[in-house]
């Protein structure tokens, strides 16, 4: 569920599934980290800009709680 709310850049979501004890050092079958959904997230239906500015803060959030910048 984490992986698809960062993936989605769902805030709100992310948040609740980190309080509820979710892992920052998640892991996809492909073997790619939220961090890394997150560097390569695509706008979906928000602006650019704005797609962008949420995902840094989503990836700045991870790193807060321990996610692992070389996992």
């Amino acid at each position: 569920a984490l992986m698809a709310a960062c993936r989605a850049l769902q805030l709100q979501a992310v948040t609740a599934l980190l309080s509820a004890g979710a892992s920052v050092d998640a892991v996809d079958a492909a073997g790619c980290t939220l961090l890394h959904h997150l560097a390569s997230s695509r706008p979906g239906v928000l602006p650019y800009s704005i797609a962008a500015a949420v995902a840094r803060h989503l990836a700045r959030l991870l790193l807060r709680r321990g996610a692992h910048v070389h996992a």
